[in-house]
């Protein structure tokens, strides 16, 4: 059979044309697209309607020679397709009808962009907002084109029961969803459910959940039951759960108590332009749901709220199911709503006052720590202590603990004999670093030692001064702060250590107790080298299983033009990685679940960028390695209330061949051996997975 080569464009128009229809229930796939597309023609005047409608806007865009990324996204689309619908569902389909369709999708368009640009800046969604303000206008206009043939729009008849043996909770629900595409019938609804189920069981549930909460509290609100069941806006209850708890919020219990909340208010706002439009006999829309997510989204960015989804919570996935297991697979592994600095020295140093300190730790000031460098007996000194280079800790470098920007700096302060302090100069010689969001304090350098200087950058690792003991310090330690502003001495906040190594074991995200002996680490650079995972490198591996060659794998390294993010690709599959102090990391994976990419991700979920032999740390791993296909969906379903239940995580340790890691790792539902040896120069030289072997062709 000969293979027919589409165009890339014509491919993207063509995607493009039926993502939008999947927008409108915030799915991001073409298949789901195409069948609500069909179903559009269940009314024929309707699909035909909303077909015009996308025509119009790609002719238009292309009249006015606008950039093909408009039409590739679907962001641009789907509102002028609900106009479309809208227009189709009142009016019969006539050459007068076509040409107001095709004026009102081209409005509705420039309207979206013109949205866009201001709701961009406050990190805002536009939703269906411009289809709901159009709409609005063009039903009014209506009133005075006699050309136009109505079909009876303002009646409420729900028509025909079609399910009559399902309880009327699910003929309304059902109706409620087609509405959603101007389609109100249980067929209808039920195929489109039937869709969302099967492409994601919590947003399936939450539509659910939403309707119910949303008939429940209007029941409470009117007294009456039957009458909240069969109103004709309780698709915005259903269409506020859904983005809220399943888009713009990682689902979890408390994003269900929040969509309930939004629920309460959408009430209230459906049962207010009811009575508001009422007075002009046109429809309230998608309004209230409208207003109400727009206001909750812009309470989440200006909070920062940590279970809320945007550019920088870095969240990834086009599911719940998914955006679900990056969150918590980023909370588990990385602690990404915490702060998280590294070590500021090198070598083994003990903690000589924590958060909440003994002496003064306090206040403001909790959030702190000291450390200083004692020898086997406990002692931070030799001798008889009574000068500073009795010190184990004088005059050792201090490392810069974040990648950042000096911003002040103090140098000239002498260094006090023991048993004296400086109580005016209460931080002695100090760095202040700025870093994204956050200030790094370090403070009591040795007079004359700092080696950088204002706005200099500098990066994890960078020597920047040497311990000494100026200030308010009666022996020589480091101290070290984390503040939201870059005010010396201003208010302190919680933070972890990214990693250090006690007892042969590392450890990650920590806040070592006091009297606790931490040892950094450091940054080997042929390690760094063997795990540089080079953009466009090829990989070839001979693939056995049980001994038995079986197959053969062809991996290449691959950049995402619209993230910049870097993955290994088999040609259909992608592993996305990174690279960051201390450690490479597989974060992410898309993909079929046969896919062998997912045995790297489980065998290397994480390597240090250092080698230390026998040393052996745990790592978590995301549900789509852990668990198997079938298990998913019910472990999806449970994490939202207790993911700590099926979160699981493997243990690796390094062994006696640098570079090499071992592994006990839940793999497809059972705890499976695995194996990585790395190639002297670049990338891995073997992968086991069970039975299945990775051999690199060399």
């Amino acid at each position: 059979m000969m293979k027919v080569d589409i165009d890339p464009k014509v491919k993207g128009y063509v995607q493009s044309f039926f993502n939008s229809y999947a927008e409108i229930f915030f799915v991001k796939n073409y298949y789901v697209g195409m069948v609500i597309f069909a179903v559009t023609f269940l009314n024929l005047n309707v699909g035909i309607a909303g077909a015009i409608s996308l025509f119009s806007v790609f002719i238009f865009t292309k009249l006015l020679d606008m950039k093909d990324d408009y039409l590739y996204s679907s962001f641009y689309l789907y509102n002028p397709l609900l106009v479309g619908m809208s227009i189709g569902y009142l009016f019969r389909i006539d050459p007068v009808v076509v040409f107001f369709i095709v004026i009102a999708a081209i409005f509705t368009f420039m309207v979206t962009m013109f949205l866009n640009v201001f709701f961009s800046r406050y990190e805002m969604p536009i939703l269906s907002l411009p289809f709901s303000m159009i709409s609005s206008l063009v039903y009014l206009a209506s009133y005075r084109y006699s050309n136009l043939y109505a079909l009876g729009q303002y009646k409420d008849d729900y028509g025909k029961v079609v399910f009559e043996w399902m309880p009327d909770f699910i003929n309304f629900f059902l109706k409620s969803v087609s509405t959603i595409i101007f389609m109100p019938s249980e067929i209808a609804g039920a195929l489109i459910a039937a869709i969302i189920f099967f492409r994601s069981r919590i947003m399936f549930f939450t539509m659910v959940f939403g309707f119910a909460m949303g008939v429940w509290i209007e029941s409470l609100l009117l007294g009456n039951y039957d009458v909240a069941l069969r109103n004709g806006y309780n698709f915005n209850y259903i269409l506020v759960t859904a983005a809220l708890v399943t888009v713009f919020l990682v689902p979890t219990v408390r994003s269900f108590i929040h969509g309930t909340i939004a629920v309460a208010i959408t009430v209230i706002l459906v049962h207010t332009f009811q009575n508001l439009w009422f007075v002009f006999k046109i429809p309230v829309f998608a309004l209230p749901f409208n207003i109400v997510v727009i206001i909750f989204v812009l309470v989440f960015s200006i909070i920062r709220f940590k279970y809320f989804v945007n550019q920088r919570s870095r969240i990834r996935g086009d599911t719940p199911e998914e955006r679900l297991d990056s969150f918590f697979s980023r909370l588990f592994r990385f602690k990404f709503n915490e702060v998280n600095i590294a070590l500021p020295f090198y070598e083994k140093w003990k903690v000589f006052q924590g958060f909440y300190g003994e002496w003064t730790h306090k206040g403001k000031w909790s959030y702190a720590y000291d450390f200083v460098v004692s020898d086997e007996c406990g002692s931070n000194f030799k001798n008889s202590g009574t000068d500073l280079s009795d010190y184990y800790c004088f005059g050792k470098p201090v490392l810069a603990p974040v990648n950042g920007t000096v911003v002040a700096v103090c140098d000239t302060l002498v260094d006090n004999q023991i048993g004296i302090v400086d109580e005016v100069n209460n931080w002695g010689n100090y760095v202040v670093i700025y870093c994204g969001t956050i200030y790094v304090v370090l403070a009591h350098f040795a007079q004359s030692s700092l080696m950088v200087k204002n706005g200099d950058y500098v990066k994890v690792g960078k020597v920047i001064g040497k311990c000494g003991n100026s200030g308010y310090s009666p022996e020589p330690h480091i101290h070290i702060q984390v503040q939201l502003s870059g005010f010396l001495g201003d208010q302190t906040i919680p933070f972890n250590f990214i990693i250090h190594t006690k007892d042969s074991k590392l450890i990650k995200y920590s806040t070592p107790a006091v009297n606790e002996q931490v040892e950094a680490v450091k940054i080997s650079e042929h390690v760094k080298t063997q795990l540089s995972f080079t953009l466009n490198t090829k990989y070839n591996f001979n693939i056995f299983e049980n001994g038995v060659k079986t197959d053969e794998l062809y991996l290449d390294v691959r950049m995402e033009r619209s993230s910049g993010s870097f993955y290994l690709s088999d040609g259909k599959n992608k592993l996305y990685f990174h690279k960051e102090y201390p450690f490479f990391y597989f974060y992410d994976f898309k993909g079929k679940s046969f896919s062998y990419l997912r045995h790297f991700f489980a065998a290397m979920p994480s390597l240090p960028l250092f080698f230390i032999d026998k040393l052996s740390f745990e790592e978590y791993l995301p549900e789509k390695i852990t668990y198997s296909k079938w298990q998913r969906p019910l472990v999806s379903v449970l994490s939202i209330f207790a993911y700590k239940l099926v979160q699981r995580k493997g243990q690796f340790k390094m062994g006696e061949i640098p570079y090499s890691i071992s592994g006990d790792v839940p793999f497809d539902g059972i705890m499976t051996k695995t194996k990585v040896v790395l190639d002297n120069s670049n990338g891995p030289l073997l992968v086991e997975v069970g039975s299945v072997r990775f051999e690199r062709i060399i």
